[in-house]
Parts: C-alpha cells; sequence; structure tokens
C-alpha cells in the first residue's frame, strides 16, 4: 500500500516524521511504511525545519502532509506537539527520519499493544542500520543506550523509558 493512499479500513494511524535533509535513506524509509502488510489507512504527515536537500519534494510527491518551519524554531518537543496536531489518526506513529522499518509487519506489530485500552504507547527496537556504513547513533557503538536527565526522570517516574524513534501513541493520550 502507497503512504499517500488510504485502504478503507478501521482505523487510522499516522506516521509522523522529524525532517531536515533526510538524504536517501527517506526512500527508504517511505518505500518500507508503503510496503507495511496491514489494513490500516496510512497517512504520513511529516514537520520540516528547512531541508535543501529535496526532502520537502520527495515527501510531498510520495503523498505526506508537510508542515515547514524555520530552522531556528525547531525544538523536539513542540516541533513533535505541533506535528501531533496535524496528524489525524487514532494512532500517531513516530518515526526518526533515518529509522526504516525493518520488515512488512513492523505495523501490526508496534500496534498490537496499543489493542489494550489500558497501554497508551508503544515502542519498537533500534536495530543498526545494515546498509550504512559507519555507526549512527552512540548506543551502535557502545552497545547501551544513553539517557539524558528527561529520560532518566521519565524512568524514574514510570519504569520505562520510551524513544520517539520508533514508536506508537494512543491519539487520546
Amino acid at each position: 500500500m502507497m503512504a499517500s493512499q488510504q485502504k478503507r479500513a478501521e482505523r487510522l494511524v499516522s506516521v509522523a516524521i522529524l525532517t531536515r535533509n533526510s538524504g536517501k535513506i527517506l526512500h527508504r524509509l517511505l518505500d518500507g511504511v508503503s510496503n507495511q502488510e496491514t489494513d490500516a489507512s496510512i497517512e504520513t504527515v511529516a514537520l520540516d525545519s528547512g531541508s535543501t536537500d529535496g526532502t520537502v519534494e520527495l515527501l510531498e510527491s510520495r503523498g505526506a502532509r508537510v508542515i515547514n518551519i524555520r530552522p531556528e524554531d525547531f525544538d523536539f518537543g513542540r516541533s513533535r506537539d505541533l506535528l501531533y496536531q496535524h496528524a489525524r489518526g487514532e494512532y500517531v506513529v513516530n518515526l526518526s527520519q533515518d529509522a526504516v522499518p525493518a520488515h512488512a509487519k513492523w505495523l501490526e506489530n508496534l500496534l498490537a499493544p496499543l489493542a489494550d485500552p489500558e497501554v497508551a504507547v508503544s515502542c519498537g527496537a533500534a536495530i543498526p542500520d545494515p546498509e550504512r556504513a559507519e555507526a549512527q547513533f552512540p548506543w551502535e557503538r557502545n552497545g547501551y543506550f544513553y539517557f539524558t536527565r528527561e529520560m532518566r526522570k521519565f524512568t524514574g517516574a514510570y519504569g520505562r523509558g520510551v524513544s520517539f524513534a520508533n514508536s506508537a501513541v494512543r491519539r487520546t493520550v
């Protein structure tokens, strides 16, 4: 299913992506989303903060709605909030611009825990990209995740952390 096309289904899922000069990997990400085996309708919505490399044009050519902001206005929290305001789905699936779905059941696996009305968020695994020659994230080099002050506080309060590189959130939350 193309991300720009919507299947008739009971669930609308918004795939939300923060972008800026995403490069070639964005093609693979969008292909991965488009090739999901799901009965859900998928909308792709992106917030771009000043790309100059064709990122916006690629997103639009693939049917994504793009919200543009100035680079100096980017802030992860506020930018994600703005992106969520434009998402229409019952579930908002977060992907980093360089997080490629690993397989055709990625979306259904990520959404499965949300079938329980007591579950508000689901977080998928992060696997080093086999098509990238160099390590991209510190955990790929050092073998463990690192946490910011905010994540330590969140983990202390809730017992677990959540990465918005690959997660799904119930819109009502």
